[in-house]
């Protein structure tokens, strides 16, 4: 099922990666590159400037 996208729901998804973000923002970058997944890369630099 569609699930919109609420400020909630980033707010939650980013406190489940926060952990991992810290250990592995490497790993993650070099991931977002090799897909070309620029929306994640873009939710988390959002996430960060509003904060």
């Amino acid at each position: 099922m569609y699930k919109a996208i609420t400020r909630r729901n980033i707010c939650h998804l980013v406190l489940i990666l926060s952990n991992d973000i810290s250990h592995h923002i490497n790993d993650i970058i070099e991931t977002i590159l090799e897909e070309k997944d620029f929306g994640i890369l873009i939710l988390i630099y959002f996430i960060y400037i509003t904060d």
